[in-house]
């Protein structure tokens, strides 16, 4: 069993991972939220120096103007941390790669299993189909405001991994230029209640691939949260993500 803090407990991914700690009969100690007022058993504050006892983990789905202060609390306790945030600046970036050599710092835009698969995939599809134009296309609920998403970012670096020089991402089109060699067209999408699809095309002279993984519920994310906070609280200080857990 992991004593666990959650920060952003009362957004909907916060309970999400939340309830499913308590299924994994894990103990969630506490929260921290802007909103203190919710729905969980445990207390939940507003600050870090509220926080009266040590857990043996942090859970962070909450936003990127709470990194600075998170940071400095884990790497000032020792604690391992999971951050599932997305929409770090290139500034915060650098300070989750600084707090890893202090602590063991787990880091993943998402925790799906299958997304983590997708990418894989990816990475094979474009090292074997040379030549191939490639394009992203990424869905999501109305309320989320990064674009595109950590997801489709972490897609085109898998991609990268294979291409010397690596292939530039084109957000969008607009105006009339054709299509150039070398590059990804990412493409998002925002509407309703959408949990999450992300679709790759790979696209030839005479055929084409598409691989997509589409995700119906937010749990999917929360038991790759919980399987990160067991994974990550056995190792020692570095920065892993999903590819190194699977």
């Amino acid at each position: 069993m992991l004593n666990i803090i959650i920060c952003g407990i009362n957004g909907e991914m916060g309970l999400n991972v939340y309830r499913r700690a308590l299924i994994n009969n894990h103990n969630v100690i506490c929260g921290i939220d802007k909103s203190t007022v919710g729905i969980t058993d445990c207390p939940v504050f507003s600050d870090f120096d509220q926080i009266r006892h040590l857990a043996d983990v942090i859970i962070d789905f909450s936003a990127p103007d709470v990194t600075s202060e998170l940071l400095k609390y884990a790497t000032e306790n020792s604690m391992p941390l999971v951050i599932g945030t997305t929409g770090h600046s290139e500034k915060q970036e650098r300070e989750i790669l600084n707090a890893s050599n202090i602590i063991p710092v787990f880091k993943s835009a998402n925790m799906s299993l299958g997304i983590n698969l997708l990418i894989k995939l990816c990475k094979e599809a474009n090292f074997n189909l040379s030549g191939f134009d490639v394009e992203i296309i990424e869905k999501h609920h109305k309320n989320k405001l990064d674009s595109p998403s950590g997801t489709a970012k972490l897609i085109i670096d898998g991609i990268n991994e294979n291409c010397n020089p690596p292939k530039s991402p084109i957000f969008g089109r607009l105006g009339q230029s054709k299509r150039t060699n070398g590059e990804i067209g990412v493409h998002s999408v925002r509407g309703g209640s959408t949990v999450g699809e992300h679709s790759v095309s790979f696209f030839g002279e005479y055929e084409s691939i598409t691989l997509t993984h589409t995700a119906y519920s937010k749990d999917l994310f929360a038991q790759g949260a919980i399987k990160a906070c067991e994974f990550i609280t056995k190792q020692k200080n570095g920065l892993f993500d999903m590819q190194k857990l699977i």
